[in-house]
């Protein structure tokens, strides 16, 4: 089971896999990943439009959320980072439609950065000496937010 969860919007989303979710985790590669695939027809696109708590992660993808998403697995916790690009400029996490073996669905590919509090602070000082101030108060923030996770969700 995956926990997405948004503490300054107090939204969390919980999958866990099933006959029509498969949930792939990638934490082995380079620039940590999971992948969630919906079957059986389900439309992300169509579904965030009637909840809530699946449209406000949608907008995070549209550059419309800029507060920290993060992601519970394997009791590790990971800051979700949609604007990391490969190395042809495509970004890595994206929400896309699904076609295999004449079904269709929506798949989710969701770029980590493995977090705790020492790792935060090394990257909020590293934007910091970059002066990519954006970047280090949302490292800045993504600690106070990952210390009132672990009360409330362990």
């Amino acid at each position: 089971m995956i926990k997405i969860i948004n503490v300054s919007k107090n939204k969390m989303l919980k999958f866990e896999s099933s006959n029509w979710i498969q949930i792939t985790p990638k934490t082995y590669f380079d620039t940590p990943q999971i992948e969630i695939e919906f079957k059986n027809g389900f439309n992300f696109f169509q579904h965030s439009k009637k909840c809530g708590k699946c449209n406000s992660f949608l907008e995070k993808f549209t550059g419309v959320d800029q507060s920290n998403w993060l992601l519970k697995y394997n009791n590790k916790y990971f800051l979700i980072n949609t604007q990391l690009k490969n190395e042809n400029g495509a970004y890595i996490s994206k929400i896309k439609h699904t076609i295999s073996f004449f079904e269709y669905g929506t798949k989710i590919i969701l770029s980590l950065i493995e977090i705790n509090e020492t790792r935060l602070y090394q990257l909020e000082m590293n934007s910091v000496q970059l002066e990519d101030y954006e970047s280090a108060c949302l490292y800045r923030d993504a600690v106070k937010e990952l210390k009132s996770l672990i009360v409330k969700y362990n």
